[in-house]
């Protein structure tokens, strides 16, 4: 499986602003989420025919998922889709809708080994026929590991009596794929059945293989609101000095991972002089940036721990010496590729102990960061994800201070709605999550004024009528340990497995999570 931390090859040279892809971060990032929960239909063996979910959960909370329509009798993988990163509770919303499109009472949970193996043996079996895989599994791929001979294999019966068997609803549809099997496999070697006579617009069981269309099965999408952009704009790359490390022993220690220093050493080294320790993780962190952030654009291979810069932020924000503020926030201007190198996906773990630390008493600094322009989106709604979750979670004086930091970061989206270098629609769809888990009802306003616009990704928050009915409803917050020895002693020791409980979970997720582990299924 792909590491998260794998560099982007699907272009051989950066531009120097790139909008985020969703595209991209599919066909290179997502295998490398851990697999979440898995449905199917409970009589898929009878039909003959599988609607399968499999989803990936993103560290930061959200859930990338797809479902697709698999006939086991002879087409094989007849149309799927994917939604990215939308918010847990829209998740479970979907799947209820799936069970109402289904035709069955409920989708109920799978192991993973038997959805791919379903998938893949029915393409496979397809293919025997010269029937290829619909074209969304092009793209649909990605949301399952990649099938090698590492994969388990499951004994599973495809075709109906031994042979491909296709179900038309006419003629019309059916005589291409006969054409092909025909040919394919020949005369006598497969069979048929068509059905000519009337019935209900939707019948999961007599489904056009062919030509299945997903619009007729999914509700039309939520508004995807308008991308932002990435751009450094700082006028000058701050530099490091050269001098000599103080305490080159320390920060040996931290290139290695940081989950094997013991409480002890972590002692060591926060009793040394902390200005000049702090001087040393200020001087590391910069000569990491200097060193690989223009290699790392350019898709060239990296030769340098990616430990370094999370673990010298850690200390850094321990010393809390003059400057440390202005070395992080040089961090945060980094590009995607950046973030992908050194964080992974699993940014706010390693962020959020350094925000709050730094930046609880100073709500104006991190306005003013926010406000930059040409920051990359995703790291915006990182950082908004640790004030709210850890902030308000573990100080509840900082609520008012984040509660005015969201208004006015939304009020300036609303009025530099043209310019994309300030604002991302994702972004501003997870500062109204982020309003309604505060239940900070004073910001309805103008989080009317920037759905008016259509600026918003209603995949983060959902459209405004359903924002206004459930605003308030879904406060759980979720936090991470901020005493250094105990967040180090919580690091697995592979830190793309951070465990979903520990990242933030996002509106309602806890109780998602109930009910889809106290329960086999999910009931309509």
């Amino acid at each position: 499986m792909a590491k998260s931390k794998k560099k982007n090859n699907s272009k051989a040279q950066a531009q120097p602003a790139k909008k985020f892809s969703e595209q991209e971060y599919i066909r290179t990032r997502l295998r490398s989420l851990p697999i979440g929960k898995c449905y199917i239909n409970p009589d898929w063996q009878k039909r003959g025919l599988a609607f399968i979910e499999v989803s990936r959960e993103h560290k930061q909370g959200g859930v990338t998922f797809g479902f697709a329509a698999i006939d086991l009798k002879c087409t094989g993988f007849t149309g799927g889709e994917i939604n990215f990163n939308v918010d847990p509770f829209r998740y479970f919303e979907h799947l209820e809708k799936i069970n109402k499109v289904s035709g069955v009472e409920s989708l109920v949970e799978a192991d993973y080994a038997l959805i791919h193996n379903i998938v893949y043996g029915a393409i496979a079996f397809a293919e025997e026929a010269g029937l290829s895989p619909d074209r969304t599994f092009d793209q649909f791929q990605y949301i399952l590991d990649e099938d090698t001979d590492d994969s388990p294999f499951m004994e599973l019966e495809f075709g109906k009596d031994g042979r491909h068997f296709l179900f038309a609803e006419n003629m019309k549809q059916a005589r291409p794929i006969l054409e092909i099997m025909e040919k394919t496999l020949g005369r006598g070697k497969y069979s048929f059945m068509v059905r000519e006579s009337e019935g209900p617009k939707f019948d999961p069981s007599k489904i056009d293989f062919e030509n299945l269309d997903l619009k007729k099965i999914f509700e039309p999408k939520d508004n995807e609101g308008v991308k932002g952009e990435y751009k450094y704009m700082n006028p000058q790359r701050p530099q490091p000095s050269g001098r000599p490390l103080n305490f080159p022993w320390a920060v040996e220690k931290l290139k290695g991972k940081l989950y094997e220093l013991a409480p002890e050493e972590v002692d060591e080294i926060l009793a040394l002089d902390r200005d000049k320790l702090g001087e040393d993780m200020k001087e590391i962190i910069l000569s990491t940036i200097s060193t690989t952030w223009e290699p790392l654009e350019k898709d060239e291979d990296v030769d340098f721990g990616y430990e370094i810069i999370a673990n010298a932020m850690q200390i850094l924000a321990e010393t809390g010496v003059e400057g440390a503020s202005d070395v992080i926030f040089e961090v945060l201007r980094q590009s995607g590729k950046f973030f992908d190198f050194y964080f992974g996906d699993a940014t706010e773990y390693y962020i959020a102990p350094v925000a709050y630390k730094l930046w609880r008493n100073d709500m104006d600094k991190v306005y003013e960061f926010l406000t930059e322009p040409g920051i990359y989106p995703w790291l915006k709604v990182s950082l908004i994800d640790c004030f709210v979750e850890e902030c308000v979670y573990m100080d509840n004086e900082c609520y008012e201070p984040i509660e005015n930091l969201l208004r006015r970061l939304l009020e300036f989206s609303y009025e530099n709605r043209e310019n994309t270098l300030l604002w991302d629609g994702y972004y501003v769809g997870m500062l109204v999550c982020k309003a309604n888990a505060l239940n900070a009802k004073s910001l309805l306003p103008i989080i009317e004024k920037v759905y008016s616009t259509g600026m918003v990704d209603e995949n983060a928050a959902g459209p405004i009528k359903e924002v206004k009915e459930k605003f308030g409803k879904f406060r759980n917050f979720s936090n991470w340990p901020l005493d250094i020895k105990k967040w180090i002693a919580s690091i697995p020791k592979n830190s793309s497995e951070l465990p979903f409980s520990q990242a933030v979970i996002g509106r309602g997720a806890e109780r998602i999570r109930d009910a889809l582990n106290n329960n086999d299924h999910v009931k309509l």
